[in-house]
Formats: C-alpha cells, sequence, structure tokens
C-alpha cells in the first residue's frame, strides 16, 4: 500500500465514481502493489499474479458504485483478489479453492461460493462477452483482425505482422489505434483495456493453434466466430426472422434530464422497441439516421431494451445510474475564527464549489474566501447576520436555503 491512507484513498473512490479517470488511475497505482505481493504469494507466478490484479481491479471498476465507505474498499480489494487468486491457483491445479486464506495477509471475511457460480457474476461475464463483440464489430476490419490475433490467438506484434503482411510498427500501430477505440466503446480507463479485452476473449471459443502465415491467420471468418461466441444467438437471429439487440448504450455524464439510451437492433427489422423501467411501464424508442434506436430514461434503476418482430423479441438490461435531479445539502454550519465553515455534500454529480455564494439581507453577496473539495466544505469570511447559502451540482441542480451565522464576541 502506498502511504495514502483510508480517507484520501476514499476521495479517490467517490472521484472515480464520478467519471474521474485519473482518480482511478490514481487508486491503482496506490493500491495494486500489495495486491500483486499477496498474489505472488499465493500464485508463486509472477504473471499470474499480474492477471490476479488486473482481474481484481476490472472488478472494482465494474462494482465501485456499491462501495459505502472508504474502509470497505480495501477489504473489498483484498477479497476480489483473493476470491480470483482462488480461481486461478484451481485453473493451473495448484491449491483447492476451500482453502484457508493465509494468516499473514489482511483480508476481510471471505463469501463461501467461487464467483464463477454466482448467477450474477456469470451474467456480468456474458454482458463483457457481449459488449466486446459489439466493440469489435465497431473497429476497422484491420484493427479487429490485429486485436483478435494479438488477444485470441496469443501472437506477438511480430507474428501479428507476418500475418498481416505489413511491417511490424503498422501492426503496433494498428493494434494501440484499435485500444483506444475500444477505450471509448468499453468505457474503460486506459489500463484497464487491454486486461478487460483479454479477459473476454479469453471466453471464446478456443482456436486450433496455427504456425503464423502470410495473409488473414484467423481461425474462423469473424461472423462465424461471433455467433459461437454466444451460441448463435446474436447473429444467427437475422435467419430465423428475429430481432437482435447488439448494445444497449447509456449516455455519459451526469445530467438533470432523463438519460438517453441508445440501442442497436441487428437482425430482421423491428415492429417495435422500447426500454422498460424499473416501474415495468414502457418508454418508445424513436429510430435515428444511422439506424439506432433512442429511448429516454427518466430515472435512475435497471432498465430492459426490447426489441419485437412479430412473435420473436430480443432483450438486453441495461443500468442508469447518471440521472440527478437533487441538488447538494448542507451538512453542518459551524463558526470558526470569525469565518463560517459549511460542510456540503451531494451523492451525484457532485458539488460545483465554483458556484457557492451568499448572499445577504440587504443584497450583498460574498465569495466563498476558501474551498476544500477533500474535505467537502467551503469558507466565507462575512459578519453575522442572515444570508442565502446558494450552491449547485455539476448537472446543474442549485440549492438555496437561509443560514444565520452568529460569532461569539471578539470576532
Amino acid at each position: 500500500m502506498s502511504t495514502l491512507d483510508h480517507r484520501q484513498l476514499g476521495e479517490l473512490l467517490v472521484r472515480a465514481r464520478e467519471g474521474d479517470e485519473r482518480a482511478f488511475d490514481q487508486l491503482y497505482r496506490a493500491t495494486a502493489d500489495i495486491q500483486w505481493k499477496q498474489a505472488y504469494a499465493m500464485l508463486h507466478d509472477a504473471g499470474l499474479a499480474e492477471d490476479a490484479v488486473q482481474e481484481t481491479y476490472l472488478t472494482l471498476y465494474r462494482h465501485m458504485g456499491q462501495i459505502d465507505s472508504p474502509k470497505a474498499l480495501v477489504a473489498y480489494l483484498n477479497r476480489t483478489a483473493y476470491r480470483v487468486c482462488l480461481r486461478l491457483a484451481q485453473r493451473q491445479k495448484q491449491v483447492p479453492l476451500d482453502a484457508a486464506p493465509p494468516e499473514t495477509q489482511p483480508l476481510a471475511a471471505l463469501p463461501d461460493d467461487d464467483a464463477r457460480h454466482l448467477p450474477e457474476e456469470a451474467a456480468i461475464e456474458r454482458e463483457e462477452v457481449r459488449a466486446l463483440l459489439s466493440a469489435l464489430e465497431e473497429l476497422d476490419p484491420r484493427q479487429r483482425e490485429a486485436v483478435l490475433l494479438h488477444y485470441y490467438q496469443r501472437r506477438t506484434v511480430a507474428e501479428i505482422a507476418q500475418a498481416m503482411d505489413c511491417s511490424p510498427s503498422t501492426a503496433q500501430r494498428l493494434l494501440n489505434r484499435a485500444r483506444g477505440r475500444l477505450r471509448q466503446l468499453l468505457g474503460l480507463p486506459a489500463l484497464l483495456v487491454g486486461p478487460a479485452v483479454g479477459r473476454a476473449v479469453q471466453k471464446l471459443p478456443s482456436p486450433t493453434p496455427q504456425p503464423p502465415k502470410r495473409g488473414r491467420a484467423l481461425p474462423l471468418p469473424l461472423a462465424a466466430l461471433l455467433a459461437l461466441a454466444l451460441g448463435g444467438a446474436a447473429f444467427a437471429l437475422g435467419r430465423s426472422g428475429g430481432p437482435a439487440i447488439t448494445r444497449a448504450t447509456v449516455a455519459s455524464g451526469w445530467r438533470a434530464q432523463p438519460c438517453p439510451v441508445t440501442i442497436s437492433v441487428a437482425g430482421a427489422t423491428p415492429d417495435q422497441v422500447v426500454l422498460v423501467g424499473p416501474d415495468g411501464r414502457s418508454t418508445p424508442a424513436r429510430r435515428q439516421p444511422d439506424g439506432s434506436y433512442l429511448a429516454l430514461a427518466e430515472e435512475n434503476g435497471l432498465y430492459t431494451a426490447l426489441a419485437r418482430t412479430g412473435t420473436k423479441e430480443a432483450r438486453q438490461e441495461v443500468s442508469v445510474r447518471s440521472v440527478d435531479r437533487a441538488g447538494p445539502r448542507l451538512l453542518s454550519t459551524r463558526m470558526e475564527g470569525g469565518r463560517a465553515v459549511f460542510s456540503l455534500a451531494d451523492e451525484g454529480a457532485g458539488v460545483d464549489w465554483s458556484s457557492a455564494a451568499l448572499t445577504g439581507e440587504g443584497g450583498a453577496s460574498f465569495a466563498p474566501l476558501r474551498v476544500d473539495e477533500a474535505a467537502g466544505e467551503v469558507v466565507f469570511s462575512a459578519p453575522s447576520g442572515r444570508y442565502t447559502l446558494a450552491v449547485s451540482d455539476r448537472a446543474g441542480n442549485r440549492s438555496t436555503g437561509p443560514v444565520t451565522l452568529s460569532f461569539p464576541k471578539g470576532e
């Protein structure tokens, strides 16, 4: 562990949940080293330990919205890393899954079940594969081939260059551009793109080992490979007359307005595309010029994108978490050294500290003297009296309320 304490790690976690990629990168660099050491102590293999760390942080990125307190973050990382190590060890036939954790490791209580056997984890893994396949379809064909050769067939850059009849520098450039595009499509920090793609493609059907050769070297045409990976469901539905939802994407960024959800449909042209909310109500999705469908999610929650053609239909769940219609809350006020210190919080988009303002009864306005975002506080210098405190969040929701400043005599 680095020198960051629980409070500092908690602040990074909050910022990461708000979409700050640099904060997640800092969190990773502050905690990954000790997780690697613990993984290596269990697995006795540097490569496996690295795999365990990457899978641990992919899991953290997926579930960081469920971690309630800074102290729970370290316990969550320890618990997840240990469970991942057991899974990797079982694959390598090194230790049994029910092995007890080493007493020297600061691990929290562990769940009884292996994550692979939990229905929600299995569903997440299937969604990872679907998301990857959808993202691969968006790549330039040569970028897509380079990705599959590298992550699926485990070819080196030199072998990719030979297989694609290009120079090693061109092969590396194709891979770099593909990773950049996949980063956008998968919505992951840069440091997790490679591990995410590698983890997802490992769940595709195993290719038959082949020596590198000039020309196209994929063991199967891409469409056939993708059909196999999904059991033929998403890419064979067109032949059976039914639609297939290849992707349901939630617009990024916090917003006070309904959140746009884009639904991509393959196969037969649907008679109807709707977004079904947590309350069971359906919102029609409108067809866009690019052939996708757009629906608006009014509230946060788990939605179902549904496409129907005749009696056949396709469904895909999508989680909306970025609708924020509540402004910041005033937690407390204290007088300190002749100044007023307001403690503010916002569980959604976060406080827009630059918007904080204090207005007196006579109309005099006071700007913040100091802002401490880490502590969640804004400081004003104003005389005793009655005021209106106003502040907005980053989604544009504004909160106002009366406050009374009463300083002790002499301040």
